[in-house]
């Protein structure tokens, strides 16, 4: 049972006043929009740093790292209704990053930051991780074996890959008990650092909203960040394809990405539209995401966003769409009264207006219709 309150400040003081204590030296986040070909957006801890480790040229100090990440992997599950979002798009990661030789000290790191600091007791930790890595001896001389979850998961769980030849990684998660959900829920991992299959470095790294929500008893770091809103939360859709595809669109716009051609301008569209998508099904108007909108600002540090920059992008994005579904209503309402089948309906809706499969659908149910 954890039984404290605990706060974003909370977190990042003891995480940074633990560090600076270890001798560790702060590393210098990456922009969101790294100067990286193989990446989009900062995903990760690792992301400013892949030089350093693809050079072998990491420290022997240990660097701890704040990093703002953006991931797009959740836009491939925005259309598809029977799957559920576990984590946001748009967060804030925590970790240490060293050399070959730093895997005794992170995670003697990671020992008195969750028990001494945290005060998470030993019944709510656990290392999940393989009988493959090299290092469990390691673990287990630093936790007792309360902490410690062997082959829970299928191999491919315990590794990782970077998007560059030669460069992968192998490692264990932290898992935090939620009261909630009376299960371990994932927070973070140790992972080794291998290039072409040598070892070079290690790193630790962890979702801040997600260790949050498990220390909080939330469902998800999404109701976490509902809660730190503030306001009334009956007001925020506690929809979590709303919320994520409204994050990535109002990070983006504030970083000056437009629509267009390019990869990032990809992102950009589908977010926007899935958010339109899921407002118009679940009768959410767009004034009401403008001032979610704000509210979400406010807990991100970027209230010098100006209202016209993300004002005049949702409101395009709104008018476009909803056009749209004007003319899918229009002719849902004509393929009725002229007994045309569902068929002719999703073939307007996909080829005509380029709508997904499961807004035509919900579309369809909101009409009230049996074709």
């Amino acid at each position: 049972m954890i039984s404290s309150e605990y706060s974003k400040e909370m977190v990042l003081g003891i995480f940074c006043h633990k560090a600076e204590l270890d001798g560790m030296r702060k590393g210098i986040p990456a922009k969101l929009l790294i100067d990286d070909q193989t990446l989009l957006f900062a995903n990760s801890t690792i992301a400013g740093f892949k030089d350093a480790v693809l050079s072998q040229a990491l420290p022997e100090k240990t660097i701890y790292i704040i990093q703002e990440c953006i991931r797009a992997n959740n836009l491939k599950t925005y259309s598809d209704p029977s799957e559920e979002l576990k984590y946001m798009s748009v967060f804030s990661q925590l970790g240490l990053l060293g050399d070959e030789n730093s895997l005794v000290s992170m995670l003697d790191f990671i020992k008195t930051f969750f028990f001494d600091g945290l005060m998470v007791p030993e019944s709510a930790f656990r290392i999940r991780t393989s009988s493959s890595i090299k290092w469990n001896r390691l673990i287990e001389n630093e936790f007792s074996s309360a902490c410690f979850e062997l082959n829970s998961r299928d191999e491919s769980y315990y590794n990782w890959s970077y998007g560059v030849a030669g460069l992968s990684g192998v490692g264990a998660t932290i898992a935090i008990y939620n009261d909630i959900n009376d299960e371990f829920q994932d927070i973070g991992n140790i992972i080794q650092l291998n290039l072409n299959k040598e070892t070079v470095g290690f790193e630790f790294g962890f979702g801040l909203e997600t260790l949050l929500a498990r220390l909080n008893y939330f469902d998800s770091p999404f109701e976490y960040t509902i809660s730190e809103m503030g306001g009334d939360h009956s007001l925020i859709p506690n929809n979590r394809k709303l919320l994520d595809s409204l994050m990535v669109s109002v990070y983006l716009l504030h970083l000056g990405v437009c629509e267009g051609r390019s990869k990032r301008s990809s992102v950009l569209r589908g977010a926007l539209n899935s958010l339109m998508y899921q407002c118009i099904i679940n009768a959410v108007s767009l004034n009401s995401i403008l001032n979610i909108t704000k509210r979400y600002l406010s807990t991100r540090e970027l209230q010098n966003l100006h209202n016209t920059d993300f004002v005049s992008g949702l409101s395009r994005a709104y008018d476009r769409v909803y056009e749209k579904y004007k003319k899918l209503v229009d002719y849902i309402r004509y393929s009725k009264r002229h007994n045309k089948s569902s068929d002719s309906i999703f073939k307007y809706g996909t080829k005509k207006l380029a709508l997904p499969v499961w807004f035509i659908t919900e579309s369809i149910s909101r009409q009230d219709l049996s074709l």
